[in-house]
C-alpha cells in the first residue's frame, strides 16, 4: 500500500521513477537474495489463512493477485495517527516475481514501529525478512537536490510462481496535513481491500472517492469505521493509449477533524485558502528583486512587453532544482532565496515570477495543477490532487489575446503560464496541462478551474517533401517540417538538453518510427532556441528499393513518412483512449517519376470525420509527377469507450490510406 504524495513536479517525474528503481535494484543486489529459508521460520496464521483464499476468475495474463489488503488508522490527533498494514499476494506468472519487493513510504516525523515480510512457496518452503533486513533508501534523484522523504525497502526470498508473499508493518505517522490517501485498487487484481479508522469521540471525518460511487462504511459498536471493497480488477498495462494509473485507480481520501477544528480542508475554497496562506508570505519584494525588475524592463512599455521580459528571466535563467524539507513540499521558498541562488522547483519559480510581477504592478496567483490528465476530481477537494505549480496572471482589460486564459467565477480573467517549462512560450500551455483541472488560490480562497484546450492549429506539423524515384525503385529527396505547439515541444525538449551524440540517437529513433525503409542522410534546425517562433527542420533522406517491383510494374507508397495509424484490441478494450493531444498535421509530397514510367492506377481519396478527429487525403498525377496530400486533425484527445467504434473506423481508414500504392508502368 502506497500513500500518495503531492511533492512532485512535471520536469522530474520520469527521472525520479528511474532513480527510485535504480536505488531499489542496488539495494536488492547488496542484500543478495534477502533472508534465507530456515526451519525456524514460521509464517503467521493470518498469512496461511489468506493463502487458502481462491484467486477467482482472472484474465489469463494476470501476473499476481492481492488476496488481502488491510489497513487501519488510529488517530490520536489530527496530525498524528498509528498505521497498521497487512497484505498477502499470490504470484501467478514469472512477471509477478517483483511482488516480493516491498517499499514503504515515509514522510518526515514518521517512525517505523515494526516491519516484517514472509513468503510461502508452492513446495512449502518458508522465508522471512526481518525488520533489520529492511533498508532506508532515497526515493528521488535527478533535479531534486534534497528531500527529507524516505522509503524503506526489502525483498523476501522465495517469491516465485505459485508462492504467496506477505507484508506487515506499523508506522507512527505525523503528517503535515490531515489527509490520508487510500488506493483500493492496484495494477494487479485485489480480491479484498479494507480501510479502518478509529477516531476519538466527537470527531468527524470526510471520505471522498474517485472512479467509484461513494462508499458507505460499516461502523462497529466500538466506534471503528471500516470501508471494504472486493474484487477490484487490475489496471491492464498492455492496453495502449490509455490514461495514467492515477486517472483509473479506485481510491479514496480520508480527512479527520477535531471538534472546533478551523483548518477543515473539505472544499476547494478551503484548500485554496490553505495554499494561499502558505504561499503569500513568501512573495516579498526585496531591493535586489526590485532592481532586477527595473533592469529587465528598462526601455519597454505595456503589459505584454514587461510580462515577457520577466517571464523569460524566470523561465530560462532560474534552473530547476528542488529542495523540499517538511512543509516545503507545498510551501515555496522565499522569492529572495530563489533569486539569490538562481534555482528552485516549480512552486519556487512560480513564486519568484509572481513576486517580480508584483514589483512591476502586475498581480498573479499560484495555480496547482496535475500533469497527468484525469487525476483531479471535482468531488474530491484535496491538496494532494496536485503535483505541479504554475502561475495565474491577472489580465488588464486592454491585454492582448492569449490562448492560455481562464475566467474565474468573479469574472476576472487570468493568463496561465508555466515558468518551469522552458520550451513553451508565454501565452501557450504545455500539452500535458491542457484541459486539466487546476486550483486557483487567491485572496478569496480556492477555486477549481478548467485549463483551456487550444485549437488544433496551435499544435501544427506541416511537412513538405520533394522526391525523385529511380527506375530501380530507390528514392531520395528533401523534407521540410514546420512545427508549433506540442509538435515543437518534443524536439525542443529533447534537443536542448542533449549533446550531439544524443541528438543523433534521437533523430535515428524518430526516423525509424517515421520512414519506410529510408535512411536519414542529414538534418538541420531553424529557431531551435527561439521558442516564440515555429521550429523548422530540413532533412535529406534516401533509400534503395523503396518502390516494389511487380513484373513490369512499380508499386509506390506515396505516404513517404509520418505514419498516424495504430492498432488496438478493439473487442476487449477496457479503458478510454488518450491520444497524444490536440493537433493538426498536414503532409504534402511530390514524387518525380523515373523516365519511361507513367501512372497506371491511383488510390482513392480518403475522407472521414468522427467528431473528435478527422482525416482526409488525395492522390494526383500531373505529367511525370505524383502528388500526395493529407490532413490529420485531433480536436479532442480523450476518446470514451462509447466512441471506440468511431475510433476504429478512423484508424482503419487511415491505415488503408497509408498502405495504398500508386501503380506505375512502363510506357
Amino acid at each position: 500500500m502506497t500513500r500518495t504524495s503531492s511533492r512532485r513536479s512535471s520536469r522530474e517525474g520520469a527521472v525520479r521513477r528511474r532513480a527510485s528503481r535504480f536505488c531499489v535494484l542496488l539495494l536488492f543486489l547488496l542484500i543478495a537474495a534477502g533472508a534465507q529459508g530456515s526451519s525456524k521460520v514460521e509464517v503467521p496464521d493470518w498469512v496461511r489463512q489468506a493463502a487458502h483464499l481462491p484467486v477467482g476468475v482472472l484474465p489469463s495474463r494476470t501476473n499476481a493477485v492481492v488476496l488481502l489488503d488491510e489497513t487501519s488508522l488510529t488517530f490520536t490527533g489530527t496530525m498524528e495517527y498509528a498505521e497498521f498494514h497487512r497484505e498477502v499476494i499470490r504470484i501467478l506468472r514469472p512477471e509477478g516475481r517483483d511482488e516480493g519487493e516491498f517499499v514503504i513510504d515515509l514522510d518526515p516525523g514518521d517512525r517505523i514501529q515494526n516491519v516484517h515480510a514472509w513468503s510461502l512457496t508452492a513446495g512449502g518452503a518458508q522465508f522471512e525478512l526481518k525488520d533489520k533486513e529492511f533498508y532506508n533508501i532515497s526515493p528521488w534523484g535527478g533535479n531534486e537536490l534534497y528531500s527529507d522523504e524516505l522509503k524503506m525497502a526489502g525483498k523476501v526470498s522465495g517469491a516465485d510462481v505459485g508462492s504467496v508473499v506477505a507484508l506487515e508493518y506499523s508506522v507512527q505517522r505525523r503528517p503535515l496535513i490531515s489527509l490520508y490517501s487510500w488506493n483500493a485498487q492496484r495494477t494487479i487484481p485485489v480480491r479484498k481491500a479494507s480501510l479502518t479508522i478509529v477516531i476519538p469521540s466527537g470527531w468527524q471525518y470526510r471520505a471522498s472517492f474517485a472512479n467509484i460511487r461513494p462508499q458507505e462504511p460499516r461502523t462497529e459498536p466500538d466506534g471503528r469505521i471500516t470501508w471494504t471493497l472486493k474484487d477490484q480488477p487490475g489496471i491492464d498495462d498492455e492496453q495502449k493509449h490509455r490514461p495514467s494509473d492515477s486517472a483509473l485507480l479506485v481510491r479514496a481520501e480520508i480527512a479527520v477533524y477535531a471538534p472546533g477544528d478551523s483548518a477543515r480542508l473539505d472544499s476547494w475554497k478551503s484548500v485554496g485558502a490553505w495554499q494561499s496562506q502558505l504561499t503569500s508570505p513568501r512573495w516579498i519584494v526585496t531591493p535586489e528583486i526590485r532592481e532586477k525588475v527595473q533592469t529587465l524592463t528598462a526601455g519597454v512599455m505595456g503589459f505584454d512587453a514587461i510580462l515577457r521580459r520577466l517571464a523569460a528571466f524566470v523561465q530560462h535563467d532560474i534552473r530547476y532544482v528542488a529542495v523540499e524539507i517538511g512543509i516545503g513540499g507545498w510551501q515555496p521558498h522565499f522569492a529572495a532565496e530563489t533569486f539569490k541562488h538562481r534555482y528552485g522547483d516549480c512552486k519556487d519559480k512560480a513564486a519568484l515570477l509572481g513576486t517580480m510581477l508584483n514589483s512591476a504592478g502586475i498581480r498573479s496567483y499560484l495555480l496547482g495543477v496535475n500533469y497527468e490528465h484525469g487525476t483531479v476530481f471535482e468531488e474530491m477537494p484535496s491538496i494532494g490532487s496536485f503535483n505541479h505549480a504554475i502561475l495565474a496572471i491577472l489580465l488588464p482589460t486592454d491585454a492582448p489575446n492569449y490562448r492560455s486564459t481562464v475566467t474565474a467565477s468573479d469574472g476576472r480573467k487570468f493568463l496561465i503560464f508555466d515558468p518551469t517549462n522552458d520550451v513553451v512560450p508565454l501565452g501557450e500551455l504545455p500539452y500535458y496541462e491542457q484541459g486539466n483541472f487546476a486550483l486557483l488560490a487567491t485572496e478569496n480562497g480556492g477555486e477549481l478551474v478548467k485549463l483551456p484546450v487550444p485549437p488544433p492549429d496551435a499544435s501544427r506539423l506541416e511537412r513538405t517533401g520533394r522526391f525523385q524515384l529511380a527506375a530501380d525503385g530507390s528514392l531520395s529527396g528533401e523534407v521540410t517540417e514546420t512545427r508549433a505547439g506540442k509538435n515543437a515541444e518534443y524536439f525542443r525538449t529533447a534537443f536542448l538538453s542533449s549533446d550531439q551524440a544524443e541528438r543523433v540517437r534521437i533523430m535515428e529513433r524518430y526516423t525509424e518510427q517515421s520512414l519506410n525503409g529510408l535512411t536519414l542522410k542529414d538534418y538541420a534546425f531553424e529557431n531551435l532556441e527561439e521558442i516564440e517562433k515555429e521550429l523548422v527542420m530540413h532533412c535529406t533522406i534516401a533509400g534503395p528499393r523503396y518502390a516494389q517491383s511487380s513484373g513490369p510494374l512499380l508499386l509506390l507508397r506515396a505516404d513517404v513518412l509520418g505514419y498516424r495509424s495504430f492498432a488496438l484490441q478493439w473487442k476487449t478494450r477496457t479503458y478510454p483512449v488518450q491520444l497524444s493531444g490536440v493537433e493538426r498535421e498536414v503532409d504534402d509530397y511530390e514524387i518525380q517519376l523515373p523516365d519511361g514510367y507513367v501512372v497506371d492506377d491511383l488510390p482513392d481519396a480518403a475522407q472521414i470525420d468522427v467528431g473528435f478527429a478527422s482525416y482526409r487525403s488525395r492522390f494526383e498525377n500531373a505529367g511525370n509527377t505524383v502528388r500526395y496530400w493529407r490532413e490529420y486533425v485531433v480536436r479532442d484527445p480523450f476518446v470514451p469507450l462509447t466512441k471506440m467504434a468511431d475510433l476504429r473506423r478512423l484508424e482503419e481508414r487511415i491505415s488503408q490510406d497509408e498502405l495504398a500504392s500508386v501503380v506505375l508502368k512502363k510506357k
